[in-house]
């Protein structure tokens, strides 16, 4: 009997399921926090042209693809332990996706919140109007010129007064780490239906992953491909020409890849912007026909609108504008009402009703995603009303905000739109509350929210969505990935903030 008990199979241990690797996860951190600190570099000191303006900055592009063909081959030869699979390589774009959307924010956030003091004179009369109705503890003094020194630069041997920004910046981050946690919170109870049951395209997270799938360091099969290349060499070639004649005046260039050309229809309407842009090309090519044609259609129609009714006296553009924002709206409610069913399993699921719901390859658990989004949510009303705001235009203001970023948001993951652009949610709360209707503080504080505005491009919500979609091509575990993705995104706002400031300080 022994020796048939000694005959038997070993038993079969189960293995460990695969996690999300710390390496993916802090090499994304590490490019998106180097390109965020990078940034005010290049277009303050460098003056370069903007890399990071767009909806998939081509940074993270970059830095994406120098991950895939400069440094995995190289570790490949003299350290394959340190190799990124295509799993971590998903990670970095998570990542790397919602901190890179900082720069678009910031860009016009520390002017917003600086200007009010520095350029205040009697003639535009901001000391009599706009100065006594501000939230003092938002903005930094300029009492002993230590905001002029940012914009004009310290006189030699003089220190940065860093003690000014100190206390503004502690609670204009925390309210904007709130609403970066806010998006990633809502990306994660909306990747499903959009994903799997509305099965949107989301090329702007497709294309990077055809690009770096590979098999342990070597390159992708459609590097073979003469085609590839015949296509890759043309914009090449003509974006690298145009790049040595941005330093060499003298050299020609392909100038209808630098400007917007522009159709003029008739007198008294709005020209058509046309622009052949590669990059767009790119993420377009995904883009299903019909999404495209409606584009082109309703933005003649728009233009064709505005035209008419500029010609008898109505103020197209504004009632346009209107009108977009209204249509919005509706896209959004909407989209809301189509995703009843599995918001409601969401919201189940976090109150412990719904065991048969599976969030486990979620970034966050469907009740740290739901009870997050309330606290965040608190905190975001709390922070409006201390600012000033009052009950009634705090609740207009982020009604519109979640309007323009859900809807941005989605039409950015059904189309691939690389520069898609709104309009400012402060505009929508004014026409919903009525100006007449709002103190003179918080018509101040709702304007002084113009440090929110992210050109018009729903802020961090089209990142964080994108990266709930990247996060399905990394390891099925994916909780670390979720840190790592707020995380990358907290720290981006610090490098860019500080290397700004510096450079105002210290700059040339």
């Amino acid at each position: 009997m022994t020796q048939a008990l000694h005959s038997l199979p070993a038993p079969v241990t189960a293995a460990p399921p695969a996690r999300v690797r710390w390496r993916g996860v802090i090499a994304g951190v590490v490019l998106t926090t180097f390109i965020n600190g990078f940034n005010p570099v290049s277009s303050s000191l460098i003056h370069s042209s903007s890399f990071t303006n767009s909806h998939f900055p081509f940074a993270l592009l970059l830095g994406l693809l120098l991950l895939a063909y400069v440094y995995n081959p190289l570790v490949r030869l003299f350290r394959p332990s340190w190799l990124l699979r295509t799993t971590d390589l998903a990670s970095v774009l998570a990542v790397g996706f919602l901190g890179t959307t900082v720069p678009m924010l910031a860009n016009r956030f520390l002017a917003v919140i600086s200007a009010p003091d520095y350029f205040a004179s009697p003639e535009n009369e901001w000391p009599t109007y706009a100065l006594p109705n501000l939230q003092r503890w938002l903005v930094p003094d300029n009492s002993a010129d230590g905001v002029a020194r940012f914009y004009q630069g310290l006189a030699p041997g003089e220190q940065a007064p860093w003690g000014i920004w100190f206390g503004p910046l502690f609670w204009w981050f925390g309210l904007l780490i709130a609403i970066m946690a806010a998006c990633f919170f809502i990306s994660v109870i909306l990747r499903r239906q959009w994903s799997e049951r509305e099965r949107l395209a989301f090329p702007l997270v497709e294309v990077p992953m055809m690009l770096v799938q590979h098999d342990e360091g070597r390159l992708p099969a459609f590097f073979k491909d003469r085609l590839f290349w015949i296509g890759f060499s043309i914009p090449a070639f003509m974006l690298l020409w145009n790049t040595a004649g941005h330093f060499n005046e003298l050299l020609p260039v392909f100038s209808f890849l630098n400007k917007n050309n522009l159709v003029q229809i008739g007198r008294g309407f709005p020209p058509l912007y046309l622009r052949f842009d590669f990059y767009v090309i790119c993420f377009a090519y995904f883009t299903t026909l019909e999404v495209l044609l409606s584009m082109w259609a309703f933005g003649l129609i728009a233009t064709l609108q505005v035209g008419i009714m500029d010609r008898v006296g109505l103020g197209g553009a504004n009632e346009v504008g209107t009108q977009s924002n209204y249509g919005l709206i509706v896209f959004v409610l909407w989209g809301i009402w189509i995703a009843r069913d599995h918001i409601r399993d969401v919201v189940r699921k976090a109150l412990g009703q719904a065991p048969d719901v599976d969030d486990s390859d979620e970034l966050v658990s469907y009740r740290t995603a739901t009870f997050g989004l309330l606290l965040t949510a608190l905190f975001i009303y709390a922070w409006l009303i201390r600012a000033g705001l009052g009950a009634i235009s705090s609740v207009s203001f982020m009604v519109a905000t979640l309007t323009l970023y859900l809807g941005m948001s989605k039409i950015v993951c059904l189309s691939g739109l690389v520069s898609l652009r709104g309009t400012g949610p402060s505009i929508m709360a004014k026409a919903w509350v009525g100006i007449q209707n709002m103190p003179d503080g918080a018509i101040a504080s709702l304007n002084q929210m113009g440090a929110l505005y992210g050109n018009g491009k729903g802020f961090a919500m089209p990142g964080a969505s994108n990266a709930a979609k990247a996060s399905e091509h990394a390891e099925p575990n994916r909780r670390r990935l979720g840190v790592g993705i707020v995380a990358g995104a907290a720290l981006s706002l610090a490098a860019f903030v500080l290397v700004t400031l510096i450079l105002g300080y210290y700059g040339p």
